[in-house]
């Protein structure tokens, strides 16, 4: 039951985050900063292109169109090792354990994960695009500009998570199936 609620509404969308800001999000942030740096977005300004919307709309399409599936074996990994610690590990019954996983998390639920997830993937893009498109300093000012968005992404998600936890399943804590409700 814990593994269940807990992966799905929290932990889950936070490691899932935190992951994608530390590999892409830094990645996003990087290849801006060194295309800033090299002034190969001041060519496209030139060129017509309208930079920041070539640049980041990509990026940021990319993201969303990727998130869902991936978050979804990730939460499915989560789940996985919630079941193996407490029926392998610590040798609860199997389906005891099964019964009260199925009956705690529904529908909504998951999808209110997925959701938060997806905010969490376009705050990513967003701020690392920023710091990324902003660079200046040459390398080290690109280095400095990926230190920076990753930090602000880890601040901002965190924020973000409270009220999306809190906006989303409520101040009162619930347990679907239980009579918690």
């Amino acid at each position: 039951m814990a593994g269940s609620i807990a992966n799905t509404q929290a932990i889950a969308p936070l490691i899932a985050s935190l992951a994608i800001a530390a590999k892409v999000g830094t990645g996003f942030t990087a290849q801006l900063g060194s295309m800033r740096v090299s002034d190969e977005i001041d060519a496209l300004d030139t060129l017509g292109v309208p930079s920041i919307t070539f640049l980041a709309t990509v990026r940021m399409l990319a993201m969303l169109i990727v998130i869902a599936p991936v978050y979804m074996v990730g939460l499915l990994g989560a789940y996985l090792a919630s079941r193996f610690v407490i029926v392998g590990m610590l040798g609860e019954s199997s389906g005891t354990y099964d019964y009260y996983f199925r009956q705690s998390i529904t529908p909504e639920y998951f999808a209110y994960s997925i959701l938060m997830t997806v905010i969490f993937a376009i705050i990513i893009a967003v701020i690392c695009c920023s710091y990324g498109y902003n660079a200046g300093g040459g390398p080290e000012g690109v280095g400095r500009a990926a230190g920076t968005a990753v930090r602000t992404t880890i601040l901002t998600i965190a924020l973000a998570a409270m009220v999306l936890v809190f906006g989303l399943y409520g101040l009162t804590p619930t347990i679907p199936g239980m009579g918690l409700e």
